[in-house]
Order: C-alpha cells, then sequence, then structure tokens
C-alpha cells in the first residue's frame, strides 16, 4: 500500500505545520478530556487535574527528548538543535516522565499516588493510541523493510521514512496495540482493586507492547540485541508484575479473606 499523504499540513514561508502536530494537539485535547472525567470521579479537584495535565506535558516532553538524546548520543551530540525537532522523542522516557510527575505532584496536594496513578492511565492510553497515528502519517517511527502483503510504501519526500521502500506498518501495530489497552483500561477503571492495579497494568501492557512491536523497528542495538527501549521495558515487567501480584495477594488476604473470617 502506497502512502501519498503528504505529512505537511500547512505551509507558511519557510513554516512547516504537519499532520504529525495537529494529531498530538487532538490526542492532547482528548487525553484532557479523559482526566477530568476521571478526576471528577476519584476526586481530584478541576483546578489540580489541569495543573497536572499542563505539568505533564512538560514532564513528557522533557522526559521523552532526554532519552532519545542519549540513546542517539552521536547524532544528536553532532547536532544538539536537532532534538527540537517537534516529531522527536521516546515514549518510554514520557511515561517515565509522567511516573516522576505522579510521584511529585501527589506529594505536593497530599492526593493518594496510587488513586493519582490511576486516574492519569486512560487519558494517557488514549493520548499515546493517537499519538501512533501521527507517526505513521508522519513517517517517523517507521517500520524495518518487508515483503509482506500489507507493507506500507511511502512516497513523499517530506516523509520520515524511507522512500519508495516497502516498510512493516509498526506505528499502526502500535496504535492497534495501543488503542487495545486503552479499551481494557477504560472497561476496568472502576473494577480493579487496590488502587494503583489500572497504573501497574497500564505499564505492563505497553511495556509487553513496545518489547515486541520494537523488533520491527530500525532503532539502534543498546544490549545483547535489544534497543535500549526494550532493555528498559524488561526493566518495567521484572519491577511491575511482582508489585501487581503482591499487591493483589496483599489485598484479597486483607478484604476478601478478612470479610470471611
Amino acid at each position: 500500500m502506497e502512502i501519498n499523504l503528504s505529512p505537511i499540513l500547512i505551509t507558511i514561508g519557510s513554516w512547516e505545520f504537519r499532520w504529525y502536530s495537529a494529531i498530538l494537539i487532538i490526542s492532547a485535547a482528548l487525553a484532557l478530556l479523559f482526566l477530568l472525567l476521571e478526576a471528577r470521579r476519584l476526586g481530584l479537584s478541576r483546578a489540580h487535574a489541569i495543573v497536572l495535565f499542563l505539568w505533564g506535558i512538560v514532564f513528557k516532553i522533557t522526559f521523552a527528548k532526554l532519552f532519545l538524546f542519549f540513546d542517539r548520543w552521536e547524532f544528536y551530540s553532532a547536532d544538539p538543535a536537532k532534538i527540537l525537532d517537534p516529531s522527536s522523542g521516546r515514549l518510554d522516557g514520557g511515561i517515565i516522565g509522567y511516573i516522576l510527575l505522579l510521584i511529585i505532584y501527589s506529594r505536593v496536594i497530599k492526593f493518594p499516588f496510587w488513586r493519582m496513578s490511576d486516574l492519569v492511565i486512560p487519558c494517557l492510553a488514549v493520548a499515546v493510541a493517537a499519538g501512533r497515528i501521527g507517526c505513521f502519517i508522519n513517517g517517523c517511527c517507521y517500520g524495518v523493510a518487508c515483503d509482506l502483503p500489507w507493507a506500507i510504501i511511502y512516497t513523499d519526500p517530506h516523509s520520515y521514512a524511507s522512500i519508495n521502500t516497502p516498510l512493516h506498518p509498526v506505528q499502526l501495530y502500535q496504535a492497534a496495540w495501543y488503542a487495545a489497552v486503552f479499551m481494557t483500561v477504560w472497561l476496568l477503571r472502576k473494577h480493579l482493586k487496590p488502587e494503583g492495579s489500572l497504573f501497574l497494568l497500564f505499564i505492563m501492557l505497553h511495556a509487553a507492547g513496545d518489547l515486541v512491536t520494537r523488533f520491527f523497528r530500525t532503532d539502534n542495538t543498546f544490549f545483547l540485541g535489544l534497543q535500549q527501549a526494550q532493555v528498559i521495558s524488561i526493566l518495567m515487567l521484572l519491577v511491575c508484575i511482582p508489585l501487581y501480584l503482591v499487591r493483589q495477594y496483599r489485598y484479597r488476604q486483607t478484604h476478601i479473606n478478612g470479610a470471611d473470617g
């Protein structure tokens, strides 16, 4: 399938506004909507939710670019200004930035960390799913060459992907995965106990999906043939799976077995 759509939506002089940026704005609006809905349900004031959202953008961008900078040190150290490209950033860095923000902000306003972490997950999941569509149109985060029937071929010279080469549509793999993740956490948000379980579930699903789909990406290897993001995904799973299971066990011992007694 050929992708003939130009990734540039508007051009004014030398200034370009890409579809990627437009979709990021839409995804941010969706994220804010879901954040406000969940904030009302879980008892966080609208003012705090908006402040959390704005700081979330700052932490996401900062950490996403930091992780990318250190992952491609030789490329960006030669021309640091390239890191300012709006379409550059690492998803796992952005998620870790969010986690750090949640730790800080929950302590500042004295709001339970696990409840706040559950609160932001639906908005984060929908933003990530929408963002992958932006990557697909932009041609960034593109896949390795393949000869499969569903391979995509970018033809526009403004695309960041390799031109006129059949590629894995890895951005669509990820978009489909994160759309399924969003539906899962949205349906389970009122049912998973204890608080924080939704957050841990999202991190585990993100890590599993990112670990697998990056085998179809062209990023640099970091350790034992794995990309840096894949190593981080494995570490996330090693931390979150035992933590999730222990918290589930303790909750059942306290609330279910205790109630039977």
